[in-house]
């Protein structure tokens, strides 16, 4: 009887601490559970982070030499088209000048016993000379088809337009007024042709003829290689 007793105080004692070991395996289990789930979770995000970051380098770096291809191809081609508009200017200009020595053969090629020596310009080159005939027939015409090759538009004796700075309307202006050829313009003062634009209406205000008498004066004399000089140094017809 006392052993049954003994017995049954020995497992009340012994039965919390059973319970507690227990709880404390159990709870030791759940812990390494889940910190060892957190673990791998974690050493996964590792591998994801450095393949993620082995990519995004990968990425910059061939984005980087495509870049760089790109831009070496960019500034091959500027250059190619910084050579093409250089050689499309002396191309242009080449021609011009073709155009001109043709005109001064034909005219040397058919001239007439009785002639006169004018200057003709030469782009790039020294002046030329050709001969006009005293009458100013046929050769005199042809003259004026050099002199249009060398400004690039058709020009005829007395043109107006030819003056930077006066077009087809101020032209009309001035006929109406009695100034129909390069020498009358050329021997008016800017004064009065200011007056005779200003007559003309409002709309003429801005126009200034102040260059105008020397254009002409250039003409008259056949200096049409300092002519040419002069209007590229003007802007619209004024001195810059």
């Amino acid at each position: 009887m006392k052993i049954l007793i003994l017995l049954d105080l020995n497992l009340s004692c012994l039965l919390p601490m059973l319970l507690f070991m227990l709880g404390a395996f159990l709870l030791g289990w759940l812990l390494k559970h889940l910190f060892g789930r957190e673990k791998r979770e974690l050493a996964e995000l590792h591998i994801t982070h450095d393949e993620l970051n082995s990519k995004h380098n990968a990425y910059v770096s061939d984005s980087t030499t495509k870049y760089n291809s790109l831009d070496g191809r960019y500034s091959s081609l500027q250059s190619d088209y910084n050579i093409a508009a250089e050689n499309g200017e002396k191309l242009k200009k080449a021609e011009l000048e073709i155009g001109q020595l043709k005109a001064s053969l034909d005219i040397a090629a058919k001239k007439p016993a009785n002639e006169k020596i004018v200057e003709v310009p030469a782009m790039g080159l020294a002046a030329e000379t050709i001969a006009t005939s005293t009458t100013e027939g046929d050769n005199y015409t042809r003259f004026y088809k050099a002199i249009s090759a060398f400004f690039g538009a058709k020009i005829v004796k007395d043109d107006l337009k030819l003056v930077e700075g006066i077009g087809p309307v101020i032209e009309k202006v001035f006929n109406d007024a009695g100034y129909n050829t390069w020498a009358s313009v050329a021997g008016a003062d800017a004064a009065t042709l200011k007056s005779i634009l200003d007559g003309a209406g409002d709309q003429f205000a801005m126009h200034d003829p102040g260059t105008w008498p020397k254009q002409c004066q250039l003409m008259v004399d056949d200096k049409w290689s300092e002519l040419k000089k002069y209007q590229d140094e003007l802007d619209g017809g004024k001195m810059n």
